[in-house]
């Protein structure tokens, strides 16, 4: 983001920034790649205490789909034991390490990023352009001056993103622990939902609510003592996710979620989750959709994930049209169906209490 008179500067920061870093082997370089992989690695072992709960669902979602798995190689935890590994071998190699393996590594990143393209005719580069009618004209100018001097001396690269999705392949590891010192856990549960732009899309988004403050508020904060949990809807990854956050009995909550895919039949069936419960749950998702965004967010669903605002305001009207019968055969459909339960938990394995039916990894 930038005032439009200060566009032009952008650009120029951007290849200067991409072209003109210093990855060469000199003192200053070494000093400040041995401190940054170091800070790295303790920020890692931060977040994953503070969130805990993002990385157990990220790698129970890893097993379901090729975008997840991807994910979890580039912010979850795949990319935690990269940068660990990473830290690990700083300790035992110091500065031939830097030198012979990061530096060159850093090097075909760049070359990647300022000669790639994935295609003859392609530019490396994608753009979302906000602003009013004049500087949207004027940066699409500035755009065309970047791509030409980003693009000499292009190289074509094969897709290595669409390398991996091809050969992907499910896990056959469906109850896993992630070893890690921490006092409590986090509990994760993911199943395959339903695509972004279907009806029952929109009917799995109100039944997480539902299934969040009707159910598992209880089950998961009250009985088990953790911090927080629910079941959440990932609409763009067509994924749900149940979770528990700073949980003493992770485990206890993980059997927790596999049992409220049935708590959720019970209680359509015996009127406790109503017409006001309804309507009461669609409520607190538009109050989601409606709220105002920033104006740096406009146009970002159609630029990152393919969005149109004809299908927000589809799936909009589902909303509205989701009945008790199909929060039934939703959950019927999906939640009740046990063949793709993926099950993670993170937390200390010598203290969580589970049996051996569970997969020990570390991290």
């Amino acid at each position: 983001m930038a005032l439009q008179e200060n566009a032009c500067h952008m650009y120029e920061l951007w290849a200067d920034i991409l072209q003109n870093t210093k990855l060469s082997a000199d003192d200053v370089v070494i000093d400040k790649l041995n401190t940054l992989v170091k800070n790295l690695a303790q920020n890692q072992s931060d977040n994953i205490a503070d969130r805990g709960h993002s990385y157990a669902s990220a790698y129970s979602n890893l097993q379901l789909t090729p975008t997840k798995y991807i994910n979890d190689m580039l912010g979850g935890v795949g990319q935690v034991q990269v940068v660990l590994e990473m830290n690990r071998k700083l300790e035992e190699r110091g500065r031939e390490y830097l030198t012979t393996e990061l530096l060159p590594i850093l090097q075909e990143i760049r070359s990647h990023l300022t000669h790639g393209v994935l295609h003859e005719s392609q530019a490396g580069f994608s753009y979302s352009l906000i602003g009013g009618k004049d500087g949207v004209a004027e940066n699409e100018k500035l755009i065309e001056a970047f791509d030409a001097k980003m693009a000499i001396d292009s190289k074509l690269h094969a897709n290595v993103l669409g390398k991996l999705a091809a050969g992907f392949e499910p896990s056959t590891v469906l109850k896993t622990i992630l070893n890690m010192p921490f006092p409590v856990g986090y509990a994760s549960l993911a199943k395959m939902g339903a695509p972004y732009a279907s009806k029952d899309g929109a009917t799995l988004q109100v039944l997480s609510q539902l299934m969040t403050f009707k159910h598992l508020h209880s089950v998961i904060r009250e009985s088990n003592g953790a911090y927080g949990g629910g079941l959440n809807y990932d609409g763009l990854g067509g994924t749900l996710n149940y979770y528990s956050y700073r949980d003493p009995n992770a485990i206890k909550s993980a059997r927790a979620f596999e049992e409220s895919l049935g708590a959720a039949k019970a209680s359509f069936a015996d009127g406790k989750w109503d017409e006001k419960a309804l309507q009461e749950a669609k409520l607190a998702i538009f109050q989601s959709v409606d709220a105002p965004s920033h104006i740096s967010s406009e146009g970002a669903a159609l630029f990152l994930e393919g969005i149109t605002d004809e299908m927000r305001q589809e799936r909009r009207e589902r909303f509205l049209d989701v009945g008790l019968q199909d929060l039934q055969d939703a959950n019927e459909k999906y939640l009740q169906n046990g063949e793709n339960n993926v099950f993670t938990v993170l937390g200390d394995a010598s203290s969580l209490g589970a049996d051996e039916s569970w997969t020990v990894k570390s991290i």
